[in-house]
């Protein structure tokens, strides 16, 4: 399988997508680890702008990840 790279400070379309992916997968993990976590749970204790923040703080790390790594996978050009 290839594996699609974009150079430093570049995104490609598969960066943007994974990158939704993980705005959109991160809040569901948070709400069913919530789910399991606490005895009683309700979904009147559900706070939808806390994973809401979550998930877009998720999506946006990924992407600056990627924006700041090289196509060999190396941190601004030099470590990793």
């Amino acid at each position: 399988m290839e594996t699609i790279r974009s150079g430093f400070m570049r995104l490609s379309k598969s960066d943007i997508i994974k990158g939704f992916v993980m705005a959109f997968a991160t809040p569901i993990l948070v709400y069913l680890a919530d789910i399991i976590g606490v005895p009683g749970f309700t979904f009147d204790t559900l706070d939808i702008g806390l994973l809401i923040k979550i998930g877009l703080a998720s999506g946006f790390t990924y992407l600056i990840k990627n924006l700041l790594t090289d196509s060999k996978g190396k941190v601004l050009g030099r470590w990793g």
